[in-house]
């Protein structure tokens, strides 16, 4: 499996925390997400996003940081995805397996996600917050994946 099982089940249980997490903030009502991300942008951060939203196209600063918390969800999910599948790996299945892997789960994932949000009172499932979600895992995935080809690379010249 591999020699140190305890990053594994590390990575693993923090995979579980940040769906936990995703699922917690997705079943907030549309009025309790509206409160949460009004919040944000009261602080000093939100006040300085605030000045790039028309440049981005968002209609509200409630809009934007929604996505982009959501856009972070998924990237903190598919890093730890990452870092589990990679360190649950066999030496048989190569790297690139792996991150195909775990971007499929943090899309289905982002799926089901989505499709929690249909039972939930003034939340909606959305196709484009799918792919708001699947590009935040993308990042983090790929972002890994060149690392370790790294790793891998200077191990094999060392």
């Amino acid at each position: 499996m591999t020699r140190r099982p305890f990053l594994c089940l590390f990575y693993g249980f923090m995979s579980l925390v940040s769906m936990l997490l995703i699922f917690l903030f997705s079943s907030q009502t549309g009025e309790a997400s509206a409160l949460t991300s009004h919040n944000f942008f009261q602080s000093a951060l939100g006040r300085f996003l605030m000045s790039f939203l028309p440049l981005l196209g968002f209609e509200s600063p409630e809009a934007a940081i929604r996505k982009y918390a959501h856009m972070a969800e998924f990237a903190f999910l598919g890093f730890w995805v990452m870092l589990w599948m990679n360190k649950r790996r066999e030496g048989s299945k190569s790297l690139s397996a792996v991150y195909l892997q775990c971007l499929l789960f943090c899309i289905m994932y982002a799926c089901t996600d989505e499709l929690h949000q249909l039972f939930v009172d003034q939340r909606a499932c959305s196709l484009k917050d799918v792919l708001i979600d699947s590009f935040g895992s993308l990042v983090s995935c790929s972002v890994l994946y060149a690392l370790f080809v790294l790793r891998e690379r200077r191990r094999k010249n060392a």
